[in-house]
């Protein structure tokens, strides 16, 4: 009896299709990991504009057709020119972030982790959602179509997006990454504000508020920012206690140190603590520890550099004690400086983490 023989299936690759989000990123080369940035069932592209101009002895321009350039690095993305000789110009335009994808819901799954890494990476909600539009064909030298669309998608260009798209590329691949970006982004999204807010010389007196809806919404967003920091396994356990008479245990200390360093994080780099105005009843409950202050501190500007075990610690218990259960007197002490603080302690770990913290690599 013959032997049978082996069916060989053929599993065609899925196709993927490009799809727009209206990003054009301003980054100058080298300040960014170079594209594709590949992630778990899609990749994004940066693709450039490249075309030449001439002019005849008349003084007359005449352009050549548009070419696509994908993947492309040049020395500044944020466009230039390069001389070909005494007529001709070879034009380059900023890179435009391209997903590619199976179909139009991954592609915005996608186009939803880029704007959480954004946002990430900017310490605010730097942009709330984008929105994936498909190319209708996959011919790459469609210039026409590609710019119609980029337009219709209401175009935004600023630096960052091609790191925040291999930030969100990485962060793929692992879910517990993925719920760390994004329960950071949703915590932003409750509420957040720009850094120069936070600026010494130039941004705002913070202090405590009588409104119930500030008090619920700050609650929500520093439980959104702690729960970032438990999916990255860098936060206390639950029933774990960590102070006594307001100092920090020895005990958790060494684990969350321990920790810090299994993942890659230094945690000898301290962390400024950002305190503002006069004692909230939170500070009184949970003094600052004795420590340097920071260089710009002032008269109410009161700003400390406290160890990255000490801000994980403080994070846990503004998120316990003050957030996630029903309403107290510390919920009604919360101000917009508790949030941030939260906010900055899970931004830190995930993007020193993931190598995107610059100086902590």
């Amino acid at each position: 009896m013959p032997l049978l023989k082996d069916k060989v299936v053929i599993v065609k690759p899925i196709s993927r299709r490009p799809y727009l989000v209206g990003l054009v990123s301003i980054d100058r080369s080298g300040e960014y990991p170079p594209p594709p940035y590949r992630g778990r069932v899609w990749h994004i592209d940066a693709v450039v504009h490249s075309y030449t101009e001439t002019q005849d002895k008349h003084g007359r321009t005449k352009s050549s057709r548009n070419k696509l350039e994908y993947g492309k690095s040049y020395a500044n993305n944020i466009g230039h020119a390069e001389r070909i000789n005494d007529r001709t110009v070879r034009l380059h335009t900023p890179p435009i972030i391209v997903i590619w994808a199976s179909n139009r819901g991954i592609a915005q799954e996608a186009a939803n982790l880029i704007a959480a890494a954004s946002s990430v990476l900017n310490g605010y909600l730097f942009i709330d959602d984008i929105l994936a539009v498909p190319k209708a064909t996959d011919d790459r030298e469609d210039l026409d179509e590609l710019t119609h669309l980029s337009r219709r998608n209401a175009c935004f260009a600023a630096s960052g997006f091609a790191e925040a798209a291999a930030l969100a590329a990485k962060c793929s691949h692992r879910g517990r990454l993925t719920y760390a970006l994004v329960k950071l982004w949703s915590s932003f999204r409750s509420c957040s504000k720009d850094w120069m807010d936070f600026h010494p010389d130039y941004g705002r007196a913070f202090g405590v508020t009588r409104s119930p809806v500030d008090h619920v919404i700050f609650s929500q967003a520093i439980v959104s920012a702690h729960a970032a920091m438990e999916e990255l396994g860098l936060s206390i356990g639950t029933g774990v206690q960590a102070y006594d008479s307001g100092r920090l245990l020895p005990g958790v200390q060494e684990d969350l140190e321990r920790r810090l360093k299994t993942a890659g994080i230094d945690p000898s780099h301290s962390f400024i603590w950002t305190v503002r105005g006069s004692k909230t009843r939170l500070e009184k409950k949970l003094p600052i520890p004795p420590s340097k202050k920071a260089s710009w501190a002032k008269n109410t500007i009161r700003d400390r550099h406290i160890s990255l075990a000490e801000a994980v610690a403080r994070a846990r218990w503004l998120r316990s004690k003050a957030s996630a259960h029903e309403s107290s007197s510390l919920t009604r002490s919360l101000t917009w400086v508790d949030v941030n603080n939260v906010q900055m302690v899970a931004r830190r770990l995930l993007l020193e983490l993931l190598g995107f913290l610059p100086g902590h690599k």
